[in-house]
């Protein structure tokens, strides 16, 4: 089968949440390009049925540009106003029983991801969240699969080897997006014998390593912002570190795979660089050739001991941009890998394919200098060359 088609057979009916995210939006895009018979329900929190069509009315201009490419597609996907932290997820009773009825897969994407945000909205998106999607799973009487989209990181500050089994959790937790994902993918580990269930971990993931797109912009994209715009910045790096970053039209190709594949249920699974991650000094390296590449000014990025982080970067870096960076740190801090191996085994996917950071970096902040950089600048906000 050709990589990333989908084969089922009949039409097939997902229902989606968090697809205007970074990950949801790319599974929305793949599965309407690949399957020409697929329909999508998109749950989508907003405060009326016209706000939320406007926002996937929005997504699809972006995923689908063209006029032909949007009048084909938007018309294949049905948005519905809900919001997984409520019983049957908002729903009305009429939408709820028809979607029950009639869904087959279920792609669960949606969760608070802003490490600014309180611990009670993490607990209500990414654990209470988790427990309406199983029991609106359990609801569904065509249900074939679920997908629930966890995290790498529920592994906490766990170091070495990370296999993609049962979660320690003895080992702490670095902030409370961690701990909710934790515990919400527990819940799903609960059901993994009753649901058929498969469970996606992906560590870092970017933007489309062929286009650049992204919904979010965070991590690398942080950084490559600071230097636009004129700042200096330190990074605290201790050796040895692992950076582990995906593209997300890479995961996305394997989340669907996954999806689709029976030896795949009640199972774990990375989506990972693994023993080919990154290290702390590669990236920076990776992305001041990006800069290099786009023509635009910078100030090298300085890398210190975290000892010496609180010191130097108080005259150098404001007290928000220092904060973000620890918490970044949480993240690449330590020597860990995640192990992949049953993910390129069980889906046939070569490793060795899988897009290096340093051959579409430039390709994201084309499209964020582009989407979000130039235009924050042109506003006067928060971005200001030096």
């Amino acid at each position: 089968m050709e990589a990333g088609r989908i084969s089922i057979g009949s039409t097939a009916q997902y229902f989606i949440t968090g697809a205007t995210g970074l990950i949801g939006a790319e599974c929305v895009y793949h599965i309407l390009s690949h399957d020409s018979r697929a329909k999508v329900d998109l749950l989508v929190r907003a405060k009326n049925q016209q706000a939320a069509e406007l926002r996937i009315n929005r997504l699809f201009r972006t995923l689908f540009p063209t006029e032909i490419g949007y009048a084909r597609m938007r018309p294949r996907a049905r948005v519905l106003c809900g919001d997984i932290r409520h019983p049957k997820l908002g729903l009305s009773e009429a939408l709820w029983l028809h979607c029950t009825r009639h869904t087959h897969y279920i792609i669960h994407a949606a969760a608070i991801t802003d490490w600014e945000a309180p611990k009670a909205y993490f607990s209500a998106a990414n654990v209470k969240g988790v427990q309406h999607m199983l029991t609106f799973a359990r609801a569904c009487s065509s249900l074939r699969r679920m997908l629930h989209l966890s995290s790498a990181y529920v592994c906490g500050e766990r170091s070495g080897i990370i296999e993609p089994g049962d979660i320690d959790t003895e080992v702490p937790v670095s902030d409370w997006y961690q701990a909710s994902k934790r515990s919400g993918e527990q819940l799903v580990l609960k059901h993994r014998k009753t649901l058929p269930i498969v469970i996606a971990r992906p560590t870092h993931v970017v933007g489309n390593s062929d286009n650049g797109r992204t919904h979010r912009y965070h991590g690398v994209y942080r950084l490559g912002e600071w230097l636009y715009q004129g700042e200096r910045v330190v990074l605290p790096v201790t050796e040895p570190n692992c950076f582990d970053v995906v593209p997300v039209d890479w995961a996305v190709n394997l989340m669907i795979r996954l999806l689709h594949l029976p030896q795949a249920e009640g199972r774990c699974f990375h989506l990972a660089l693994g023993e080919r991650a990154y290290s702390a000094t590669q990236v920076c390296r990776i992305i001041q050739k990006s800069m290099d590449k786009l023509e635009l000014d910078y100030k090298p990025i300085w890398q210190v001991a975290p000892r010496w982080f609180n010191i130097i970067h108080g005259p150098l870096m404001n007290r928000e941009r220092a904060k973000e960076i620890r918490q970044m740190e949480r993240y690449y801090g330590l020597e860990r890998y995640f192990d992949a191996s049953s993910t390129f085994r069980i889906t046939g996917e070569d490793r060795h394919k899988l897009p290096g950071l340093e051959s579409y970096c430039h390709k994201l902040f084309a499209y964020a200098l582009k989407r979000r950089w130039e235009k924050l600048q042109s506003k006067g906000g928060s971005l200001t060359r030096a």
